[in-house]
């Protein structure tokens, strides 16, 4: 299995840590978070689904990553985050 490098853009790295400062359930926003991290390292084509061309969507309760994927460079890159509904 490839691993795969993610990385979080500044502005979604700014939006997680607000989420989780206001969250009633810092521990569901924390969990949530490494959650998609380890899901897209390990294997961001079979995880979530195609939003726009060039953009995916992953969604680990109570968070909604929206995602690029370069699978020639092994990378993701999370460009944005926020709170399902």
């Amino acid at each position: 299995m490839t691993k795969y490098t993610v990385v979080w853009e500044q502005a979604a790295r700014e939006e997680l840590a607000q989420l989780w400062i206001e969250a009633s359930d810092r521990n569901a926003v924390a969990q949530a978070s490494d959650r998609i991290d380890e899901l897209l390292g390990r294997d961001p084509e079979g995880h979530g689904t195609d939003l726009r061309e060039g953009l995916k969507t992953l969604q680990v309760f109570p968070l909604r990553a929206i995602f690029e994927l370069d699978a020639a460079d092994r990378k993701e890159r999370v460009v944005m985050i926020s709170l399902v509904g």
